[in-house]
């Protein structure tokens, strides 16, 4: 479930590749961490870089929900929230911004922002986690060990 939908061949320099890899490796580890805890309730997991941009777990029923032109608008959103990163945790004097989650009626989505042109998503069905602010930082422990 790719968000460019096409498969075209990409050329990429040897960095671009291997941090592409990385962040796909980490969204395949949350993906996993995510699965134990929450089995049948994990909705899906992606994850976006400068060239690339997909879902490597996605439920049946959350899969047949999306059309390509969704998933390439869910993904463009998440790469614009990256973007102003920066500028939201100019305005909070909190610290580092973890994570963003949204509450929906049947969902709560996360997102965490590797840096601006990377991140990962990932969604459960709604009122699973009892402990929204726990689920983050365990899931930030995930995608970068030294910032949670």
């Amino acid at each position: 479930m790719t968000g460019d939908c096409s498969s075209r061949p990409i050329i990429l320099s040897l960095a671009t590749v291997n941090l592409s890899v990385m962040v796909q490796e980490t969204a395949a580890q949350l993906t996993d961490y995510l699965d134990e805890e929450f089995g049948d309730e994990l909705r899906s997991v992606g994850y976006y870089t400068p060239e690339n941009s997909e879902f490597i777990y996605a439920r049946e029923d959350v899969e047949s929900a999306y059309d390509c032109g969704q998933l390439q608008r869910v993904f463009r959103d998440n790469r614009l929230e990256a973007l102003d990163t920066p500028h939201q945790e100019s305005l909070y004097n909190h610290g580092d911004l973890i994570a963003t989650a949204r509450f929906f009626e049947h969902a709560t989505e996360l997102h965490f922002v590797i840096d601006e042109t990377e991140g990962i998503v990932a969604s459960i069905d709604a009122g699973t986690a009892d402990d929204v602010r726990e689920l983050v930082c365990e899931c930030a422990n995930v995608v970068e060990p030294s910032s949670a």
